[in-house]
């Protein structure tokens, strides 16, 4: 009896110190988020020069210089205002994609599991095909057919998570619709629509939060990613991956062109992970969906 409760007491303790770890992590996601976050509202009303203002004098300056925080890049823009410019391009892209996901996601998934049968096996064959397409692929594909941009991107990011959050939500709703409340509702004579926005979606509501905040800092990876190669945000818009792109012709004369970007986009995707990795702990949510 004795050798139980010491299990007990270390399984307790070994739980509280996870738990106070993944806290941790979530306060260390936020700190490293929320400049960041303050920087992308700043860049709505106000930036230390036009992101898109050249200017061939002012070129390849370094960081310090009269008037340039972090300097200037090979056409000469201000690489401050460009940093904020490309946070606010990042985070517009990241939460439309996230946002159409979602609704992809939950939309085909709730539909699997509320209807079933052959209509169920249909959508997850559909989900599988859309699922075994990277998102650079798939960009790639949609930028032969609609041309580059910042659509293109939000396209190719709702429908390369949205299988995945199918998948998600579709598992959570089966294991929902075995419990006894939802036999309750049925006797009640409620519809299934009813039954999955009344009951089903608010026992699902935490792993969707953890979902998308695990989408959103794909997200921005990847829309840093289709930048980088062309497919994404075109000139004279500017975003991280752009500016990536920019930097590489000059990047041994000025490395700190291609520094601030990718400083950027890891200290997003960085906080964005802890992040998720807190509320799923909080949340107690199981398994991670594979994104």
């Amino acid at each position: 009896m004795a050798n139980v409760e010491l299990v007990a007491r270390g399984v307790g303790a070994w739980r509280q110190r996870r738990r106070t770890r993944r806290s941790v992590n979530m306060w260390i996601g936020l700190a490293l988020l929320a400049p960041v976050a303050v920087m992308t509202l700043v860049s709505a009303f106000w930036t230390p020069a036009s992101p898109t203002r050249t200017a061939a004098r002012e070129r390849l300056l370094g960081a310090g210089s009269p008037g340039h925080l972090l300097g200037t890049d090979h056409l000469g823009r201000d690489e401050l205002s460009m940093l904020m410019a490309g946070a606010m391009t990042s985070f517009q892209i990241a939460i439309l994609g996230t946002a159409f996901g979602l609704l992809v996601g939950v939309a085909i998934g709730g539909l699997s599991a509320m209807i079933g049968t052959f209509f169920d096996d249909a959508l997850m064959r559909v989900c599988d095909v859309l699922f075994a397409f990277p998102s650079v692929i798939l960009a790639m594909v949609l930028a032969a057919g609609m041309g580059a941009g910042k659509d293109t991107v939000v396209i190719a990011i709702a429908l390369t998570v949205g299988p995945a959050i199918a998948r998600l939500v579709r598992s959570v709703t089966t294991q929902v619709l075995h419990r006894d409340f939802i036999a309750a509702a049925r006797g009640y004579g409620r519809g299934k629509a009813y039954i999955f926005v009344r009951h089903v979606l608010p026992n699902i509501s935490s792993a969707l939060i953890v979902t998308a905040a695990t989408v959103f800092s794909s997200s921005i990876l990847t829309d840093a990613s289709l930048s980088y190669l062309g497919v994404g945000t075109q000139p004279p818009g500017v975003s991280w991956g752009r500016m990536l792109n920019d930097a590489q012709a000059n990047v041994a004369v000025q490395p700190m062109l291609a520094i601030w970007p990718g400083l950027a986009i890891v200290i997003c995707v960085l906080g964005l992970s802890l992040i998720g990795d807190g509320l799923r702990d909080r949340f107690d949510v199981k398994g991670r969906a594979r994104l």
